[in-house]
């Protein structure tokens, strides 16, 4: 579990940590501290998202799960940094409405868990995972991640790569219209 550290401020030293530190706390309804918040903030990368620890690299899990964080936090859908972060989610997007993990290397090809957190931002700013705004070509996230569901009703990570747990689990909130904190 994440304990908040008055010495560091925050949850963790780590973006990703302290994202879930504050949806955890948010869950529960204690009070998150706005150094939290702040130490989130600060951790913005100049592209809009967020990457998991310092050096690693921005990328659409970590910033979906932030944008969530924010707004769980009491940040409002217009504040830059969840703009920008929606922002680096869009441009994450690709031909087939899914999203890729990381935007800067988009042959790589979207997958279920990146879909699904970004759609679970989506959610929470409010927008809509099936709506124009996030359609390419009428391909939206919401489309491309129920394309991926199996006939037993587990999810593919990606195309013909078989069932997968993570995937699955990743895909079921996100459908059932679920942002984090779940209420």
């Amino acid at each position: 579990s994440f304990y908040y550290s008055d010495t560091l401020g925050a949850y963790s030293p780590d973006s990703g940590f302290n994202a879930w530190g504050i949806l955890g706390a948010a869950a529960v309804s204690e009070t998150v501290p706005a150094s939290a918040v702040d130490a989130l903030l600060a951790q913005q990368q100049e592209d809009g998202g967020w990457e998991w620890q310092a050096g690693f690299g921005t990328d659409t899990n970590t910033t979906a799960v932030a944008i969530q964080a924010l707004i769980a936090a009491g940040q409002p859908v217009s504040v830059t940094a969840v703009v920008d972060a929606l922002a680096f989610l869009k441009s994450a997007q690709v031909e087939t409405g899914g999203i890729v993990y990381d935007p800067k290397t988009p042959e790589y090809g979207a997958d279920a868990n990146s879909t699904a957190y970004a759609i679970q931002a989506i959610l929470a700013a409010g927008g809509d995972p099936a709506g124009a705004a996030w359609a390419v070509d009428g391909l939206t996230p919401l489309r491309f991640l129920l394309g991926l569901q199996l006939a037993d009703g587990s999810f593919e990570w990606q195309a013909n790569t078989g069932s997968n747990l993570l995937a699955t689990a990743q895909a079921v909130p996100a459908l059932l219209g679920q942002s984090y904190p779940a209420t």
